[in-house]
C-alpha cells in the first residue's frame, strides 16, 4: 500500500496583507477604495447671490409748521385824552374792538397782561367805543392806522403765527412788543427779517404801519 504524501500546506493570506498591498482579484488589482473629504468655507456654503444693496435711507422729517398768510392781529395800546385805551385790530377782517384782549395760545394773554403791568398801563379804559381811527389792511400783511387827532400810540403787541420762525411753537414765541416800551419777563425781543414795524410810541395823530414779509 502505497503512502500517500500530505499535500503542500495551503498559504493563506491576511486580510492585513491584502490591505496593504492589494492583491490581483480575477485578473484585477484590487485596491483599498480611497474616500475623500472634501470640506467648503462657510462662503462658499452660502447660495450664491447678487451684490447686497444698502439699506434704504431713513424717511424725511415732517414738514415744519406752516406759517400763516396774515398778521393774526395787532393790540394797540393808545393814549386818548389822558386815559389809556386798548384797541384790537383784526387780521383777518380789519375789524377793530375795545377793550382789546389776547388770545390765550402759547401764554400770550398773560404776556399781554404782564407788559401792561411792567409799563404801568394799569387803568385801561373798559369803554367799548374805539377812538376813531382810519385803518386800511391790505391782505392780512400791511397794516395802516392813522390816528385820530387826540389819539398817540404809547405801545403795542403783534400776534403773528409765523414769529416763532419754523417748527412748533414755544411759549412767548409768537408774539412781539414795542420797541421802546418795557418788555415782559419772557418777552422774545425783535421781528423776524422783513417785518417791518413802528419804532417805538408815536405822537398824537401818526400813522403807524405793520408790515409782514
Amino acid at each position: 500500500m502505497t503512502r500517500e504524501t500530505n499535500p503542500e500546506p495551503k498559504k493563506t493570506v491576511s486580510r492585513r496583507t491584502v490591505v496593504k498591498s492589494g492583491i490581483a482579484v480575477g485578473g484585477a488589482l484590487w485596491a483599498v477604495p480611497v474616500v475623500q473629504a472634501v470640506s467648503m468655507t462657510k462662503a462658499a456654503a452660502e447660495p450664491a447671490s447678487g451684490p447686497t444693496s444698502p439699506p434704504p435711507p431713513p424717511p424725511p422729517p415732517p414738514p415744519p409748521t406752516g406759517r400763516g398768510t396774515a398778521i393774526s392781529y395787532v393790540i394797540l395800546v393808545l393814549s386818548v385824552g389822558g386815559s389809556i385805551v386798548t384797541m384790537k385790530v383784526d387780521g383777518s377782517s380789519g375789524g377793530v374792538s375795545c377793550p382789546a384782549s389776547a388770545s390765550s395760545d402759547f401764554a400770550s394773554d398773560t404776556l399781554y397782561t404782564n407788559y401792561l403791568t411792567a409799563n404801568g398801563w394799569t387803568t385801561v379804559s373798559s369803554s367799548h367805543t374805539c377812538p376813531a381811527v382810519d385803518v386800511a389792511f391790505t391782505n392780512g400783511k400791511d397794516l395802516n392806522i392813522g390816528l385820530g387827532s387826540n389819539a398817540k400810540m404809547v405801545g403795542y403787541m403783534v400776534h403773528d403765527g409765523s414769529l416763532h420762525g419754523t417748527g412748533q411753537p414755544t411759549n412767548g414765541s409768537q408774539v412781539r412788543f414795542s420797541p421802546g416800551t418795557t418788555l415782559p419777563t419772557g418777552a422774545f425781543t425783535s421781528f423776524p427779517s422783513g417785518w417791518v414795524v413802528p419804532s417805538g410810541p408815536s405822537g398824537l395823530g401818526a400813522t403807524v404801519t405793520f408790515h409782514k414779509p
